[in-house]
């Protein structure tokens, strides 16, 4: 924070210092038209100061940490560190209410953080708030603004993200899934940074093998690529929190990422290029895949998609998942291995399914269990909408333009809509009385996770393999740290796995 105010400082010091220099030597020569230029410099710097004082102004009746002009709340935020922000904002809800204003660097336009899933955010209006992304992967959804365009590409896509698409193509989760649990029972069980490193490779595959089909080449090593994903990851999440100069200011971070994605468009456009060989099908084993689809629409005559569009929507897919899923059966690992009787009542109920003749990965203790995880530890903690109109929360009259945030790990230990919200209970969503919606753990609206139905399947088949191989055991002493990406990284996992 010290050098972040430094450097805003010092950068309008210069730039004041630099307009008035300018001023002072037109007038002198004579070259009054030379004036024009610092004295515009200096006219918008002026418009930009005004901007900032109406906005803190126009915000000052929601409830909230006092900003100061240049970082705002920054230092609240970050005050646990990166990747502890999350906490950071539980606790600014925790001593300001369900409503509370944020102030991010001068550049960005005000928050309003939520503790509650308002009805506001299933406004159509409302568009997402994703200006760190659209910096990286600008033709992808990610990046792409809300229109027919975006519209377009979300209509392509979704038949293969719908409850039947995943259910017929489950067997590829479960089969990715059983080859990991296989390896650890071979090798007597696995824990700490292993494991933690296994269920990030697990998630990318999962998610590969399902979209990419035989075109994604599994014996690769993928050390680099894992590499690649969370540089791109840290520097979206990093974005999103500090204004668009950022760039100019960190240029090793901007070349890193730039780096990154260059190295993953080179990568999934390999994967493209395999499936769009003469001779190779677009099939595997039954329904076209995402990858034949995307195919199909970079050679359609009537309305092509770029190699750009197709490769980087490959890239906002695999990216939007990766970490994301990893985090939440780490997390979820956490929970179990503290819960012996939840542990047990799991394993008791796939083995009832399993004598019955049921699929046991459709077991739905187990999906509960996970939607227990996200209410407790939302892989993304929290989302954004960009409300153009102003809107009415808890009486509180919130401007134009502001950028609405429900903060997910608020909203799910609201005592309010979950009773005793920090007991481990994956019963309480069998009851009837509380659901995942209320927490809206993939957004919502017109841009909620594309992927969510994949999402939960492909968790749901490792827990259900995993409880019945293994049990679960907590290691204790390890110091967790934590690191911000687009979900959340702990830097080890305090569990063990243990063959039954």
């Amino acid at each position: 924070m010290s050098f972040y105010r430094g450097v805003y400082a010092v950068g309008t010091l210069a730039l004041v210092t630099a307009c008035a220099l300018g001023i002072s030597w037109a007038l002198r020569s004579g070259l009054w038209a030379a004036a024009a230029l610092p004295l515009a410099v200096l006219a918008l710097l002026l418009l930009a100061v005004r901007r900032r004082a109406a906005e803190l102004h126009a915000y000052a009746h929601i409830p909230g940490p006092r900003p100061s002009f240049f970082v705002g709340n920054l230092p609240a935020l970050m005050d646990r560190g990166h990747g502890g922000r999350d906490q950071a904002l539980a606790a600014l809800h925790a001593e300001y209410g369900p409503v509370v204003r944020i102030h991010l660097a001068w550049g960005h336009d005000a928050y309003v953080s939520l503790a509650y899933a308002s009805a506001n955010l299933h406004r159509k209006d409302l568009d997402s708030q994703r200006r760190a992304d659209r910096t990286l992967l600008p033709t992808s959804l990610m990046g792409m603004p809300r229109g027919e365009q975006h519209r377009a590409h979300r209509l392509a896509m979704a038949p293969f993200f719908t409850v039947n698409a995943v259910k017929a193509g489950g067997h590829v989760l479960r089969e990715v899934s059983g080859d990991y649990v296989d390896r650890w029972r071979a090798n007597g069980g696995v824990g700490k940074g292993a494991l933690q490193q296994d269920i990030h490779r697990w998630s990318a595959h999962c998610m590969s093998s399902y979209m990419f089909g035989a075109a994604w080449d599994t014996t690769t090593d993928l050390q680099r690529y894992f590499a690649a994903l969370a540089e791109i990851e840290e520097q979206i999440s990093f974005r999103a929190f500090h204004p668009f100069f950022v760039r100019w200011i960190f240029p090793l971070r901007s070349l890193a990422a730039r780096a990154a994605y260059l190295y993953l468009y080179g990568f999934l456009g390999q994967v493209f290029a395999r499936r769009a060989a003469p001779g190779c099908p677009h099939r595997r084993g039954g329904p076209a895949d995402l990858l034949g689809e995307f195919v199909k629409l970079h050679a359609n005559a009537g309305s092509p998609w770029s190699r750009r569009e197709c490769v980087e929507e490959m890239m906002s897919l695999v990216l939007g998942g990766t970490d994301a899923m990893s985090y939440a059966i780490d997390q979820t690992l956490i929970l179990l291995s503290r819960s012996p009787e939840v542990q047990a009542e799991a394993r008791r109920r796939v083995a009832a399914a399993r004598s019955a003749g049921e699929a046991a990965h459709e077991v739905p203790y187990v999906k509960h269990i996970l939607y227990e995880s996200f209410r407790l530890y939302p892989p993304v903690p929290f989302s954004a909408k960009v409300a153009h109109e102003g809107l009415v929360e808890e009486g509180l009259a919130v401007p134009p333009g502001a950028t609405i945030m429900w903060a997910k790990n608020v909203v799910g230990r609201n005592a309010a809509i979950f009773p005793e919200p920090e007991r481990f209970d994956p019963e309480r969503f069998e009851q009837g009385h509380e659901t995942a919606a209320a927490m809206l753990p993939f957004g919502a609206g017109p841009r909620h996770c594309i992927g969510n139905r994949l999402a939960e399947a492909q968790c749901v088949a490792l827990l259900t393999e995993i409880l019945e191989n293994f049990n679960i055991e907590a290691i204790e002493g390890l110091d967790v740290t934590f690191r911000a990406t687009v979900s959340i990284s702990l830097s080890v996992l305090p569990v063990r796995l243990t063959p039954l």
